[in-house]
């Protein structure tokens, strides 16, 4: 018996399937959050004090030119931001909820085929089309003055990380950018909010659309407002799917070291392509991106459907993220 049926069969023994429990994860993960996001704020001031590094006067001077020391120091802030955000609160909660049955409770016990794997990649590749057209669609919203002074502080961030030469910083933004958002935003968005508000809503469509919007939300950069629920939506159509949180954490790994690499060989075409967004140049799309958009539609629903198939199949335990108590 593996440890997902030992796990199921725990859970029915002790007739856990009521709807106050995903309210207590719930409540559980945002207590986590909260009280891990502290502390990692103050694990940040005081390694920016050991370093004597202001991090806000250094986001107020990020040039091209500026020193490999201050990107790397930037970086350390964002992965820790990363890990005490999303991936420690996530393992807090599974831990505390699930005891030992923890890697069940987040999805991580059911390991994929390969073959699921590569359509959950497939899945998400397909969709660069659509989330572009969605993109412009979102630049075309007038946003408050202040969201805008978020997105370009943002902006700038992460455009000063990823123009590099070095292959070593190449590599720390694989890490920082693939590595660790798959890891953290996949175990607490669908690992844990995603199942406890379809078990909580008994919909798994509303679970998997809820929990991109406050994936979206979360981020705080609202001119990606909308792509960034699309993309939510396809990591969760992929988590529920194949049931295993294997195939979105890879998918979302491949999603951001993809526009990492090709922004570290194509900068100069990266860069005049910012340079086009902050004039407020958008042109209207032609025929050409409409046909993108509906190729990238229908391969959509072409790989979604195979992929269903495996969850059709029973390919996957179910009852996974419910609570031991």
């Amino acid at each position: 018996m593996t440890e997902n049926n030992v796990f199921e069969e725990e859970l029915e023994n002790e007739g856990v399937d009521n709807p106050g429990q995903p309210l207590l994860a719930i409540l559980l993960t945002v207590i986590a959050v909260l009280f891990s996001a502290s502390v990692g704020g103050m694990l940040i001031y005081w390694w920016s004090g050991w370093k004597g590094f202001n991090p806000e006067l250094a986001m107020k001077g990020l040039t091209e030119i500026s020193g490999v020391d201050d990107r790397f120091n930037i970086r350390v802030i964002a992965g820790m931001n990363q890990l005490f955000t999303f991936l420690f609160p996530a393992l807090i909660v599974a831990i505390l909820v699930a005891r030992h049955h923890w890697k069940s409770f987040l999805g991580l016990a059911n390991i994929p085929s390969l073959k699921v794997l590569s359509w959950g990649i497939a899945f998400i590749l397909v969709a660069y089309p659509l989330a572009q057209f969605v993109y412009w669609i979102n630049m075309l919203i007038p946003l408050p003055g202040w969201m805008m002074e978020m997105e370009d502080s943002a902006n700038r961030a992460i455009q000063f990380i990823l123009l590099t030469n070095d292959p070593l910083e190449l590599l720390q933004n694989i890490v920082l950018i693939g590595v660790l958002p798959a890891l953290g935003e996949e175990l607490l968005f669908r690992g844990i909010i995603q199942q406890q508000l379809t078990k909580l809503m008994k919909n798994p469509v509303m679970g998997i659309w809820v929990s991109a919007l406050i994936f979206s939300t979360i981020h705080m950069q609202f001119q990606g407002f909308l792509p960034r629920v699309l993309l939510g939506g396809i990591l969760g159509y992929l988590f529920y799917w194949s049931r295993s949180l294997w195939v979105p954490i890879v998918a979302h790994f491949v999603n951001n070291v993809f526009q990492v690499i090709l922004q570290f060989f194509f900068k100069e075409e990266f860069s005049n392509m910012q340079a086009g967004e902050e004039e407020g140049i958008f042109q209207t799309p032609d025929l050409s991106v409409f046909i993108w958009v509906f190729i990238s539609i229908f391969l959509l629903i072409l790989i979604g459907s195979r992929l269903s198939a495996f969850r059709d199949a029973g390919s996957a335990p179910k009852n996974q993220g419910s609570i031991n108590t």
